[in-house]
């Protein structure tokens, strides 16, 4: 009877013991043999294919495992012979271990933990394109920055050597202007951008370990702009826009060349100081628009009344 029933319905089964029907729900066979609509794939599927795609799916996952737990080792040791920071050492250290944790827990998590491995590994190859950078970049850069300071220094002792300055100090074509604040203002602006260079190198190198070389534009310039922006500071408290040090007597329009200097430098080491100097002169000319008042301006009132 039973068969029968199976006869009236279309359904037939063949007797070979090689044909089993689709464990879709199973798990084990890969996106291929559980799609019978994709393309190459026929259904009934023989014991031998199952067995075959089993076998490519074990494979794979050994291998992986064999490279993960190399990769492991390999990460490991380049953290004990290349990173000197205790602190990042022991992050690193505590990525693998959340790595390895989630590798034992199975196949499904493979994916998030050869991200963390991933992670690390992009940190180390970093640490070792600064440290390489450092070398090839930094130490030039350091040289550069030490050759620039020599010069201003030696520009400030001869600008205040008694008879240079009394030279520069009469050459002067201006008789407002006093040629030797002016060229001691330019030094010391450059003064500022050199250890502000020096600065940003030591924390980019010793302290960060960050120093990339796409800013080697950035320390080659700020001596350069250092001096300019000491000449500039110098305009503008010779123009009277700080009253701490402009001047009140005839012919001696700076009270103290020392504030000068100060400011220079600051504006040499940090050019934002720069930036608010100018904000505030900029102030000082602003000029304020007509209020409107009921959406009728003042003129036309003025034209009425």
């Amino acid at each position: 009877m039973l068969e029968e029933n199976v006869g009236s319905r279309g359904v037939g089964v063949e007797n070979s013991p090689d044909v089993v029907q689709p464990d879709v729900s199973s798990g084990n066979l890969t996106s291929e043999l559980a799609n019978p609509d994709s393309p190459g794939s026929e259904w009934p599927v023989t014991l031998r294919e199952v067995s075959r795609a089993t076998d490519k799916v074990s494979e794979w996952h050994e291998l992986f495992e064999r490279n993960f737990i190399d990769r492991v080792d390999g990460v490991r040791d380049s953290i004990r012979s290349t990173v000197n920071n205790p602190q990042k050492a022991v992050t690193f250290l505590d990525l693998l271990e959340k790595a390895q944790n989630l590798f034992g827990q199975g196949s499904e998590y493979y994916e998030e933990a050869e991200r963390l491995l991933s992670e690390v590994e992009y940190y180390l190859a970093f640490m070792e394109r600064v440290r390489r950078a450092s070398q090839r970049v930094g130490f030039p850069l350091f040289l550069y920055e030490i050759f620039w300071f020599s010069v201003l220094a030696w520009g400030v002792l001869q600008i205040n050597l008694a008879p240079t300055y009394e030279v520069i100090r009469n050459a002067s074509p201006i008789a407002e202007v006093n040629l030797v604040h002016l060229l001691s203002s330019l030094i010391w602006g450059g003064l500022g951008g050199v250890v502000g260079a020096l600065y940003a190198l030591w924390k980019h190198v010793a302290k960060e370990q960050d120093f990339d070389p796409q800013y080697t534009m950035w320390y080659l310039t700020n001596p350069v702009l250092g001096v300019m922006l000491g000449g500039f500071v110098f305009l503008v408290i010779q123009a009277g826009f700080f009253s701490l040090t402009a001047g009140i007597e005839p012919g001696f329009n700076i009270r103290s060349a020392f504030v000068i200097y100060v400011l220079a430098w600051i504006s040499g080491f940090k050019q934002n100081v720069v930036y608010e100097i100018v904000r505030r002169i900029l102030d000082v000319f602003r000029v304020e628009t007509p209020v409107q008042t009921s959406g009728v301006s003042t003129g036309g009132e003025a034209e009425r009344s």
